[in-house]
């Protein structure tokens, strides 16, 4: 039985140290194969903790800082990290959720009205593109924004700034993440009832790893060309003001 011992506890083969580093959907792709658990459990945290509604925001928030501790491999305590950024971003999280969800829910609200005005005259298809335009351009920087709200390490003027910025530096991904969130949804809804337990096995925090990879590459790019005064920054931002931004 020796020969069986020595299997499971010989070294496994390890990691080439010249194996290049994946990115993009690859990255997206082995983070969650490795965080599987995880993200489970996280998901059923989530869905746990906002049931009361008034801390639906807040638990996102908690959720998606956690997310982001995933998308950058980094240690996590699971549950000690969600109830931390639970604790400590509640009343942001739940004033910049609540203030986003109605700027987008009026944004969607003139998506519909103008979309059913342009369905009988073709001369207000432009309006309704310009409305479309808006609520997606908002949309993306409402995802920048929540990012750094649950990160919680700048004060509400730096936040909004970078999050402005990443807007426009890079808004195509954050485009496709809630793309990829609308069709998790959508598939439960097609599939529904045999996909019942989507939302409560991955939806939420397999969105919410979505939208982590998809922001930080923006607040990454802006981290170093925003204009950030020393006093508004930690000092540990101020030695690494790229992770600073991006949660690391």
């Amino acid at each position: 039985m020796q020969w069986l011992t020595e299997r499971f506890h010989r070294e496994g083969p390890g990691i080439p140290k010249d194996l290049p580093k994946r990115t993009g959907l690859a990255l997206f792709a082995q983070t969650v194969w490795r965080e599987a658990a995880e993200l489970f459990k996280l998901n059923l945290l989530v869905v746990l903790v906002s049931l009361p509604v008034v801390t639906l925001f807040a638990a996102h928030a908690a959720g998606l800082r956690v997310a982001t501790a995933m998308a950058q491999d980094e240690n996590i305590y699971l549950g000690e990290d969600f109830w931390r950024a639970f604790r400590e971003r509640f009343w942001a999280a739940t004033l910049a959720g609540a203030g986003l969800s109605l700027a987008l829910g009026l944004g969607a609200y003139a998506v519909y009205i103008y979309g059913q005005m342009a369905a009988r005259d073709i001369a207000l298809a432009i309006p309704f593109g310009l409305a479309v335009g808006t609520e997606a351009v908002l949309a993306v920087f409402a995802v920048h924004l929540f990012v750094l709200v649950s990160d919680g390490r700048r004060p509400p003027s730096a936040m909004l700034r970078l999050a402005f910025l990443a807007m426009l530096a890079r808004p195509w991904p954050v485009l496709g993440a809630l793309g990829f969130v609308a069709l998790l949804w959508l598939l439960h809804v097609l599939f529904y009832p045999v996909s019942v337990f989507m939302p409560v096995a991955f939806n939420v925090s397999l969105g919410l790893l979505a939208i982590a990879f998809a922001a930080q590459g923006g607040l990454a790019r802006v981290a170093d060309l925003a204009a950030v005064s020393p006093g508004e920054r930690t000092p540990e931002e101020a030695s690494s003001p790229t992770n600073a931004i991006c949660g690391g």
